[in-house]
């Protein structure tokens, strides 16, 4: 029987309603006696191992700060029940969100799975494992923002895998679901960080497919898991890439050794498979001082057709030059001949950007050890400063807020920037009136900038700020396939610059006003308190 606890008082919170009944828990919608503000109290009413044990681990659980795992707000015993104040407000979990059979757009689900991964890492570099990847323990929230629930959830995970005898129907059916997502080594008791990679490559499986890889009671499952390898995705859904089957197939390998070495090898692998072929894009022209670089099917031209052309071409301007200026004009044709670049020593220079696709140059230029890597959630490590209430660190993000029709630009401290990709992820926005994003190549003052930035309606605008006058180079709404923003990105290179959201090419241009500045976070447009939140910023050089 559920004991009832609603109007009870758990630290500086009265229990209002009963919002969840779990075999360890019950959760509660909470509100703050002074505040007046609510949050979600975990109530603790089993103890399996003892109650120091328990709170030995949520004590752990209480530090893990991460802006994809749901926040601890508050840690504390009532009694004998120990509790947890969470901030998990305005969410709803996947599985209430996507009913059981329903199939998601792949673009979306890396989305929500590079965030789950990345959540996932972070746990596994603090020495924490979860254990209970499913979609009831993923919450979607704002801005199609994915929190794992709190890592309380983990600590029971072994011991309702180790307890199939279910005499109650409804443990039965929530114990077959959740060994539908263990495991093989999790189910015999040995879980390691690979385990959890098991579990969300599971989740995406039924996300591209509506169902999971094994299927029947628990111990079919577990039978089915130790067995046999999993169907592949491509089979169910022919629509995939094949490639993204492959990932999926190899994350979900029986042996841990062969999975992906971490959570973050395996995002990366499930993003780059994700992509369209790069022989699908076509190579970038130069363009006029704040022109679009244009995108048309005649520029997606073979590479073998090019050379025939230019090879022809490069004939009959000889014969052109011979006929004209004799052979002294035959010598400067040579040194001027179309993709003949030279360097100074004489020897071929590297190709220019503009010859590869916008997912290689992405690819190249966000590969490799990033010069900077900064979580943005602590004043003291981060490259970025504060400034009174415009520019602030808040429950381990980069607050950025600017006052009605202005602009406010916070800078990194890291020094001036020409050529450089700077990615960073947005976890929440109430940029709805105005924008927020990159700005870069700032001087000191930030009295003139490029910035990239994008509202809450999926709209974009690139432009040239001088003396707060802003000057638009382009301005779009995204493609129908970003669902939700996660990431943006901007690649300079000397004055051609990529524009990026979620890893995907959205546009390109090329402008030579400013040369080099500052890297920093940008808000600005007619509405008032227009605030943009940022965390995990990496820069490459």
């Amino acid at each position: 029987m559920i004991e009832d606890l609603v109007g009870e008082q758990f630290g500086n919170y009265r229990l209002v309603r009963l919002l969840e009944h779990t075999a360890f828990a019950d959760l509660y919608l909470g509100e703050h006696l002074h505040l007046r503000t609510e949050a979600v109290i975990k109530v603790f009413h089993r103890t399996p191992g003892g109650l120091e044990a328990l709170l030995s681990g949520l004590r752990r659980v209480a530090l893990l700060k991460h802006p994809n795992i749901v926040r601890v707000l508050e840690f504390g015993v009532q009694g004998e029940a120990p509790f947890l104040v969470l901030d998990q407000r305005g969410s709803d979990s996947v599985r209430r969100r996507y009913p059981g059979g329903t199939v998601l757009p792949l673009e979306q689900v890396v989305v929500y799975a590079r965030q789950s991964a990345a959540a996932l890492q972070y746990a596994h570099e603090q020495g924490m494992l979860y254990g209970s990847i499913e979609p009831e323990h993923l919450l979607i929230g704002q801005g199609e923002r994915v929190w794992l629930r709190d890592f309380s959830t983990a600590m029971f995970a072994t011991r309702r895998a180790a307890n199939q005898e279910q005499t109650d129907r409804g443990q039965e059916s929530q114990e077959e679901r959740d060994c539908s997502y263990m495991a093989p080594e999790q189910i015999q008791g040995h879980p390691c960080p690979a385990s959890d990679q098991y579990a969300l490559a599971t989740v995406v499986y039924e996300w591209l497919s509506g169902r999971c890889p094994f299927h029947g009671s628990a111990r079919e499952v577990l039978a089915q898991q130790m067995a046999a390898a999993p169907p592949s995705l491509h089979t169910s859904n022919s629509m995939l890439p094949r490639e993204v089957a492959a990932v999926i197939q190899t994350a979900l390998a029986f042996d841990p050794q062969r999975r992906f070495p971490s959570m973050s090898a395996f995002a990366e692998a499930l993003l780059r498979a994700s992509r369209p072929p790069e022989n699908n894009h076509p190579a970038l022209p130069t363009a006029m001082p704040g022109q679009l670089l244009p995108q048309t099917a005649a520029m997606a031209t073979s590479p073998a057709r090019k050379r025939v052309s230019t090879f022809v071409g490069v004939i009959l301007f000889v014969c052109l030059t011979l006929v004209i200026g004799g052979a002294g004009s035959l010598l400067y044709a040579l040194r001027v001949l179309p993709g003949t670049t030279h360097s100074a020593s004489g020897t071929r220079a590297k190709a220019p950007l503009a010859t590869l696709s916008p997912q290689t140059i992405y690819q190249q230029a966000t590969s490799g050890k990033p010069f900077i890597d900064d979580a943005l959630d602590q004043p003291g490590k981060s490259t970025w400063k504060e400034a009174q209430s415009s520019c602030t660190f808040q429950a381990g993000a980069y607050h950025v807020v600017s006052d009605i029709g202005l602009q406010r630009v916070c800078l990194s401290g890291a020094g001036d920037f020409s050529n450089f990709a700077l990615q960073v992820q947005i976890i929440a926005s109430k940029a709805v009136d105005g924008y927020g994003g990159i700005a870069f190549r700032a001087n000191s003052d930030a009295s003139q900038f490029y910035d990239f930035s994008i509202n809450g309606a999926k709209q974009y605008t690139i432009s040239l700020s001088t003396n707060d006058l802003s000057r638009p180079l382009e301005n779009g709404t995204l493609p129908d396939t970003i669902l939700a923003v996660s990431t943006i990105a901007v690649i300079a290179r000397e004055s051609d610059f990529y524009f990026y959201a979620n890893g995907l090419y959205i546009t390109s241009l090329h402008d030579t006003t400013l040369s080099a500045g500052a890297l920093g976070f940008f808000v600005g447009g007619s509405g008032n308190n227009i605030e943009a939140v940022f965390s995990h910023v990496r820069i490459w050089k």
